[in-house]
């Protein structure tokens, strides 16, 4: 749903993977022809884990959720970690609304942030070393069949998956393109909810476009800031540069030039971070989200 993963788990005899014990169809498509003789150990994740089961609502609606305190750390061959200090909840029964619903709850109690990254993806970035990536919108079909209320929940979701892909990247802040990529999905869901006015109640639509309007807001001077100095600002000064017969003053003004706007975007990814990790944002991510498992746009 953009802010949720599946998970398939079997109970193995040993610590060695044992790939005949899957029998979901959507787990053996993910894993395609892998065999149990092309696993290798990679990193190793030493958790204290607490649990507890939660049951929200009554009778028949109620729904049971496992919520995991988690506290370690992602440990390397050679010695390289991360720490782990996180909050897990996994749907035992019921609907993922009840999810978003628990999650809003934890919320108002601590400074939580949601990470979209899994345990495993974050043990293979810490070992291949590779930087987080920008990533581009999925393509989305939606079949003839599809009713409005289909196609909100489908629009709304991709663009949050989109959105959220982008995080990390844009944080890092050396990939100009993960900006651009998150304001790129907060378009699209601008659009949509544009596109679907007539079929949102007054006070959910300009929530929803006061969110993505801070939001745009505050991803755009870095944006801004990118574009003028990789596209405008570099060409002209490497021209200046290697040409000849312009005076020193004209080539250092320029560099002087450069120097400011380096510091300037700098600063905005500041406000980009701060905006990224405020509680309004987590606030803005699990509010759409539970809007659209609700369906709240049935509240009128």
């Amino acid at each position: 749903d953009g802010l949720g993963r599946a998970e398939w788990e079997c109970a193995v005899t040993s610590a060695v993977p044992d790939l005949t014990m899957i029998a979901d169809g959507a787990a053996i498509e993910l894993l395609g022809a892998l065999s149990d003789k092309e696993l290798r150990p990679v990193f190793t994740s030493i958790v204290e884990r607490t649990t507890q089961d939660v049951t929200l609502g009554d009778g028949d609606d109620a729904a049971l959720i496992e919520v995991a305190f988690d506290r370690g750390r992602i440990e390397l061959p050679d010695g390289r970690s991360r720490d782990l200090c996180e909050v897990e909840l996994e749907l035992k029964n019921g609907t993922p609304a009840a999810l978003y619903e628990l999650a809003q709850e934890l919320t108002k109690s601590a400074p939580l942030r949601l990470e979209m990254r899994t345990k495993a993806e974050r043990g293979h970035a810490l070992a291949n070393g590779a930087a987080d990536k920008a990533l581009k919108a999925e393509k989305l079909v939606l079949d003839p069949e599809t009713t409005v209320e289909g196609a909100v929940a489908r629009i709304v979701r991709a663009c949050l998956a989109h959105m959220v892909a982008n995080e990390a990247v844009t944080l890092a802040g050396e990939d100009p393109e993960g900006v651009h990529q998150m304001r790129v999905a907060l378009r699209r869901l601008r659009s949509a909810t544009a596109l679907f006015r007539p079929f949102i109640p007054a006070m959910q639509y300009l929530w929803l476009v006061g969110e993505i309007k801070w939001l745009a807001g505050s991803l755009g001077p870095a944006r801004d800031w990118d574009v003028f100095g990789e596209e405008l600002l570099a060409p002209v000064r490497d021209a200046f540069h290697k040409a000849d017969g312009h005076g020193r003053s004209a080539v250092e003004d320029l560099d002087a030039l450069a120097a400011a706007a380096e510091a300037k975007r700098l600063r905005a990814y500041e406000g980009v971070r701060e905006a990224i990790r405020s509680e309004r944002y987590t606030a803005f991510l699990l509010g759409v989200g539970s809007w659209v498992e609700k369906r709240g746009w049935r509240d009128q």
